[in-house]
C-alpha cells in the first residue's frame, strides 16, 4: 500500500511540474518521431460540429513561446482564454497589443487555406488559477464565440470530450483530440482539476475542451504522459473569471 501512495504522489508530482508550453524555436516538420503517438484505446467519434469548434480554436504566441487558446464572442469585442503560463512573460494592459499574437485557420469550402495573424493583449492573468484572458485589436476575426457549460454543470468520469488545440505549435493549429473524464476534482498544488484520457502535447495548454453537446466545459492545463492530463474546468474558470469582474462573459 505504501510502494502504491509513493507511486501516485510520484505522478502527481510529474503532473505539477509539466507546464504543456512550445519553447520558441520548435517546429513542425516530416520527422516521423515528432508525430504524436496513436493510442491503442477506441474513442466513439465526437457528436459535435467539430468544425465549428476548430473555428472557435486558436494559437497563442508569445516571445517564449506558444500555446492554445479559444474564441469568446463579447459585446463588442472579440476575447481569447487561455493559461497563465502560456503568457506568463507578456504584461496585462489596458492598451499595449505588442506582446501576444493570435493565430486562427483561414477555411474556404471546408479547406485550411492559410492562416491569419491578429495582435491582441493581457486583459487579466492569474498564477493561482493558471487563467488568462486576452482581447483582440481587431474586430473581424469572423471566428465563433463558443456556447459554455450550464453554471453548476460539472462532469462525470467516462463523460466523452473532444480538445481542439495546437499540438507542437501553430503549424498544427486546430488540431482535434478526443478522450474521456477519467476522473474529477484532482488538487495539485492546491489548485482543482478533472483528469482526462485526452492526450496533450507541447502546444496544449490553454486549449478548449468540449462535451459531446459541443459545450465548453475547460482547458487543458497539465500533461504527465498518455491517459494522465488535467484540465482547468469550466467552474473553476468561471470563478476565478468573478475575481476579476469578468463574469458575464462566461455565462
Amino acid at each position: 500500500m505504501k510502494k502504491k501512495r509513493s507511486l501516485v504522489k510520484g505522478i502527481l508530482t510529474t503532473v505539477a511540474m509539466a507546464a504543456i508550453l512550445v519553447p520558441v524555436g520548435v517546429h513542425v516538420g516530416r520527422n516521423v518521431n515528432m508525430r504524436p503517438r496513436a493510442e491503442s484505446v477506441f474513442i466513439s467519434p465526437p457528436a459535435v460540429d467539430v468544425k465549428v469548434l476548430q473555428r472557435a480554436s486558436c494559437t497563442v504566441k508569445t516571445e517564449s513561446g506558444s500555446g492554445s487558446g479559444t474564441f469568446i464572442a463579447g459585446l463588442d469585442q472579440v476575447y481569447v482564454i487561455t493559461c497563465a503560463h502560456v503568457v506568463a512573460k507578456a504584461q496585462v494592459s489596458d492598451k499595449v497589443y505588442n506582446d501576444v499574437d493570435v493565430v486562427t485557420l483561414i477555411v474556404e469550402d471546408g479547406r485550411e487555406v492559410g492562416s491569419a495573424i491578429f495582435k491582441a493583449r493581457v486583459v487579466a492573468a492569474s498564477t493561482n488559477y493558471d487563467c488568462a484572458l486576452l482581447v483582440i485589436r481587431s474586430k473581424a476575426v469572423g471566428a465563433p464565440g463558443v456556447k459554455f457549460a450550464p453554471v453548476g454543470y460539472v462532469p462525470s468520469p467516462g463523460d466523452a470530450i473532444t480538445h481542439v488545440g495546437s499540438p507542437l505549435g501553430p503549424d498544427l493549429t486546430a488540431s482535434v483530440l478526443t478522450g474521456n473524464i477519467s476522473a474529477v476534482g484532482r488538487v495539485v498544488d492546491r489548485q482543482v482539476f478533472d483528469q482526462t484520457t485526452v492526450a496533450a502535447f507541447p502546444g496544449c495548454s490553454g486549449g478548449g475542451v468540449f462535451n459531446s453537446r459541443g459545450e465548453y466545459v475547460g482547458m487543458i492545463a497539465r500533461a504527465a504522459g498518455p491517459g494522465l492530463n488535467l484540465l482547468i474546468p469550466i467552474r473553476v474558470v468561471r470563478e476565478w473569471a468573478d475575481t476579476e469582474d469578468l463574469g458575464f462573459l462566461f455565462r
